[in-house]
């Protein structure tokens, strides 16, 4: 499991906020998307990542 991307507006991300996360197992890779927040406070932002990615995971369980 992991993930990238810009919580808070960024120059290197054209002021945008997002995600890129991927999930693996036994090198095949399970899913990879892209995540874009309908928050803006970066501690919602964070949260909001941090909760689909582990939504996603447990669908995958």
């Amino acid at each position: 499991m992991a993930i990238t991307g810009y919580a808070t507006p960024s120059p290197e991300s054209d002021n945008q906020l997002f995600a890129w996360y991927a999930i693996t197992f036994n090198n095949e890779v399970l899913i990879s998307e892209k995540i874009v927040p309908t928050n803006t406070e970066p501690a919602l932002v964070q949260n909001e990542y941090a909760t689909k990615v582990l939504k996603e995971f447990l669908k995958l369980c």
